[in-house]
């Protein structure tokens, strides 16, 4: 399993959870949910991270899998969500 493939993978959750985040805020209409949609955006990627390395084989260290893709999907996700939330309001 290629590091390309796990950034990838990554990129592409941050996207959806930011749309879902963007749908999310819309609907509920309250500030006090953007932190329980920043943790739960930590949980996936902590899930993520774990279930890659579990499907690797354990042929990586753990951290180097956690780290892969952590930048990216940070960015990638906070981008998303306001992107989406300013074209869905």
């Amino acid at each position: 399993m290629g590091f390309d493939y796990v950034y990838w993978v990554k990129v592409f959750t941050a996207v959806v959870y930011g749309y879902i985040s963007a749908l999310g805020a819309i609907a509920l209409e309250s500030a006090l949910y953007i932190y329980v949609f920043l943790l739960t955006a930590v949980v996936i990627y902590i899930f993520l991270a774990e279930v890659i390395w579990r499907m690797s084989g354990m042929k990586v260290r753990r951290r180097q899998s956690y780290l892969n893709g952590a930048g990216g999907y940070a960015g990638v996700y906070l981008l998303a969500w306001l992107l989406f939330f300013n074209l869905l309001a």
